[in-house]
């Protein structure tokens, strides 16, 4: 799991918002010398957002969406062999 509160973005006004994505790992071992795995990160798809409080307010006030990245859960399958 990882966590972020409201965190500022170097810009007075500019800050991201609060974040909580979920990632998974599992293993499967078939034996000594072959195993497969399966990751996945952001596994429920949240937005990374970040906001802009309006000028002359103070920050995070009134704030009005800046930016917003959709990119939805990545996943990766793979198959490892020892030689």
């Amino acid at each position: 799991m990882v966590w972020r509160d409201d965190s500022p973005d170097g810009i007075y006004g500019r800050y991201k918002g609060a974040l909580t994505q979920f990632d998974l790992s599992l293993s499967w071992k078939f034996s000594a010398r072959y195993a497969m795995y399966l990751q996945g990160r952001n596994i429920t798809g949240v937005p990374v957002v970040w906001y802009e409080s309006p000028p002359g307010a103070l920050e995070g006030v009134n704030p009005a969406l800046r930016v917003m990245q959709e990119y939805g859960a990545n996943w990766v399958l793979g198959f490892k062999a020892t030689f």
